[in-house]
């Protein structure tokens, strides 16, 4: 049974290849959106079935099942205002699957240890200031853990990352904007976080200061920028988060990242823990930072 895992996971992480070098290819004429779309749900299907054929001896590509997560299409010409959000992609429960015992230790990250959740009976570090009121969580006991396999993140990494854009996940900050919001998430328990410009004590222009490093590290193991990572590892972290803690008015979401490289289309077997600390009041996102694959940062 483990072995069918195995080569579950081989299948998919290869179909994510094959789709990627599909939506890549250009074609000889000005074809419409619905050419396009049909073309490249064709090309990840039937790399699908291929993949699945072989792995399935006597069994020809029409035996096989629909994928476990469909292909969806997405406007390379579309701007980040008018992009339709990527549906958050969960992968389906692998019969058999066990978290790897002994991942890879990745970069050194010492250089920029997080220091931004303080011991108890402390005061905050960081006072930000109130512009919103957005409804606290209930408790601050841990939410239903998300199943940890890395597949549904590195599909979701696959298509988002899809059109090449080049074009970064957030809105420009000006010189003047420490209240702007640049970005926004769904959050476990019909919440909103939002990115926000900041300062060098909180938000975007915190993040970028404190730890643009941890998650450039990350990210050269990924082949993602490092801002790109940052985003979606964000949302994956707040809408499916494995522990939560609140203190002083502030609630840590942790979640396990397993490292999907999107240049060969490989799950790498190694992690990180994402931590993303939002405020309770307003839902300004204070910092996010990646840890190593030891334990996670969210404790009372």
């Amino acid at each position: 049974m483990a072995g069918l895992a195995v080569t579950v996971v081989t299948l998919l992480a290869t179909l994510c290849a094959l789709a990627s070098l599909a939506v890549g290819q250009g074609v000889a004429y000005a074809e419409t959106p619905a050419e396009r779309c049909e073309r490249e749900t064709n090309a990840y299907n039937n790399a699908w079935k291929q993949g699945w054929a072989a792995s399935n001896p006597g069994k020809s590509p029409n035996d096989a099942p629909p994928p476990p997560v469909p292909y969806v299409c997405r406007d390379p010409q579309a701007t980040p205002e008018n992009t339709p959000t990527t549906p958050s992609v969960v992968a389906p429960s692998l019969p058999g699957a066990t978290t790897p015992t002994t991942p890879g230790t990745g970069p050194n990250m010492t250089a920029h240890a997080p220091t931004d959740i303080p011991p108890p009976g402390r005061t905050p570090i960081v006072p930000v200031p109130e512009t919103r009121t957005v409804q606290p969580p209930v408790s601050n006991t841990a939410v239903p853990t998300a199943p940890t396999a890395s597949l549904g993140d590195a599909v979701e990494s696959l298509r988002r990352n899809a059109d090449n854009s080049g074009l970064p996940p957030y809105r420009a900050c000006g010189s003047s904007a420490e209240r702007k919001t640049i970005g926004e998430y769904d959050v476990a328990g019909d919440r909103r976080a939002f990115m926000v410009c900041g300062n060098r004590e909180y938000g975007f222009e915190h993040i970028k200061g404190r730890h643009m490093d941890d998650w450039a590290n990350k990210a050269m193991i990924t082949g993602d920028k490092w801002m790109d990572l940052m985003d979606y590892t964000i949302e994956a972290t707040l809408r499916h988060p494995e522990a939560t803690s609140q203190r002083d008015g502030k609630t840590c979401y942790a979640r396990k990242i397993w490292m999907y490289d999107k240049r060969n289309g490989e799950v790498t077997g190694k992690f990180f823990w994402s931590h993303v600390i939002v405020k309770d009041s307003n839902g300004d996102i204070i910092t996010a930072y990646p840890t190593g694959s030891g334990d996670h940062r969210c404790t009372s």
